[in-house]
């Protein structure tokens, strides 16, 4: 049976790569993919030298500040900007909608800017129309395809009569023409993707080169199962169908309402079940958690208040002038960090209502797996919500770090009354520069568990199409 298996499939390789259309069809596929390649690594090098320059400018700007109150300079603040990645180029995920610069200062948790798809309220999309994203929509169509062409093919010649006839059993057959279109198909997948990784290498990113080895080669494995799948279910179908273009519909139907059709409309519902404030909105919803906190401008605030009396207390002293420290400097930071805990829950929320999205739209993978690949894929390249998110909390435990240093330098330099403490250049280095290091692949891993699971459980399902019984006496 193996010897027969092993025959079927060397016949199927070679006809297919004999085939012009097979060659033409490829070629088409890795010009596009190469092309739209070619416009994002040019996109992302110049962006991440925008970046690094302008991560250089806003420091030396930090650094340059003129001597003042170091309040005066937290609000004065600084930017901080997302890291390019190598792998970006090949899949831009939702950094195009979430943004990647962010403005830090005291008192406010700004949003992301430098968003290039501003008219989305959504975080939904399955990516731009970049080399992930057309790898993991044309590769299966291509498949599709070529599997309908070799089974129909194969019944106009009789050859598949004389393959059944000369004892080669329904599933065998199978099987070898499974394993001969993936020899084609892999071999297309294998140079598309193989270009994308070699030209994402040569995007700068802070990566190291074994992380960008191991994800790049994750990513080529999720392609190269999203294809063995669509190859096995598509030779499965199209041999059960009496008619090649019942096969076909079914298979192009499937493509198309899992690909394209489902998930937007998942995200339409996803957006309207979890709907995303808008910023001023955010805004309001912190606002109300500040009421109930410390006023840290303000020291009449009835809980500031309670809270200098108790400090009072704690220091055996009667009045705010005898206190070893500046008052002002302890209730700005005590109102800051409950600010902060109230932005994290207002945050909080955002984010887990953008997971909640996410779950509903993945529903299109149990349709189709385009939209697990897609998942996996965006993940891997450390362009998801998970790694946007992990990134903002970075940049939120900056801004903390770096108020809390002026506010402890402004409580530990007690002035006399009526003056008021001025800081320079000294102050300003005790700030490190902002230093962010993505998560590791276990990160990326966990990220992409639910969308891997799913893209599992189709490979079983297209598995056990090739294995079981069919009657292949009637479909020939």
């Amino acid at each position: 049976m193996i010897a027969r298996i092993a025959h079927i499939a060397r016949h199927e390789l070679r006809c297919q790569l004999r085939d012009g259309r097979f060659v033409a069809a490829a070629a088409l596929i890795l010009v596009i993919v190469l092309a739209a390649l070619a416009s994002s690594a040019v996109s992302r090098a110049q962006a991440s030298l925008e970046r690094s320059q302008a991560r250089a400018h806003v420091r030396e700007l930090w650094l340059g500040q003129e001597p003042t109150n170091p309040h005066s300079a937290t609000h004065y603040g600084t930017y901080v900007f997302k890291p390019v990645t190598r792998l970006s180029a090949f899949d831009t995920g939702i950094d195009p909608y979430t943004g990647v610069v962010v403005q830090l200062e005291s008192h406010v948790q700004r949003e992301f800017a430098e968003r290039p798809v501003r008219d989305s309220a959504s975080l939904g999309r399955l990516g731009e129309s970049g080399p992930g994203f057309l790898l993991c929509a044309l590769l299966p169509l291509l498949a599709i395809f070529l599997a309908q062409g070799a089974v129909a093919g194969e019944r106009e010649s009789g050859l598949l009569r004389q393959n059944l006839a000369l004892g080669a059993s329904p599933r065998a057959w199978l099987l070898g023409k499974f394993l001969g279109l993936m020899g084609a198909l892999g071999l297309v997948t294998t140079l598309a993707v193989g270009a994308c990784v070699c030209a994402a290498a040569f995007v700068p990113g802070e990566e190291t080169l074994a992380e960008f080895l191991v994800r790049s080669s994750s990513i080529y494995a999720t392609i190269l199962l999203l294809v063995a799948v669509t190859a096995a279910l598509s030779v499965s179908i199209a041999a059960r169908c009496r008619g090649a273009r019942t096969a076909l519909a079914v298979l192009l139907s499937a493509w198309g309402l899992g690909t394209f059709l489902l998930p937007r409309a998942l995200n339409e519902v996803a957006e309207a079940l979890w709907a995303t404030p808008s910023a001023q909105g955010l805004e309001d919803q912190a606002h109300e958690l500040f009421s109930q906190g410390i006023d840290g401008h303000d020291p009449n605030d009835e809980r500031a208040q309670r809270r200098i009396a108790e400090l009072l207390a704690a220091n055996g002293v009667g009045s705010v002038e005898e206190l070893p420290f500046d008052i002002g400097g302890v209730l700005m930071q005590e109102g800051e960090e409950y600010q902060a805990r109230a932005y994290a829950a207002v945050f909080g929320n955002l984010w887990s209502d953008w997971r909640a999205q996410n779950r509903l739209r993945d529903l299109a993978g149990l349709v189709w797996p385009f939209a697990a690949a897609r998942r996996v894929s965006m993940a891997f390249s450390g362009t998801d919500l998970e790694h946007h998110v992990d990134f903002a909390r970075a940049a939120e435990s900056y801004r903390g770090v770096l108020v809390k240093t002026m506010n402890m330098a402004i409580a530990n330099n007690k002035r006399p009354a009526g003056e008021r403490y001025v800081a320079g250049r000294e102050l300003w280095e005790t700030v490190p520069d902002f230093s962010y290091r993505r998560p590791g692949f276990d990160f990326a891993l966990g990220a992409a568990s639910r969308a891997l699971a799913l893209l599992f459980v189709w490979a079983s399902l297209g598995l056990l199409a090739l294995l079981l019984p069919w009657r292949a006496e009637v479909a020939a």
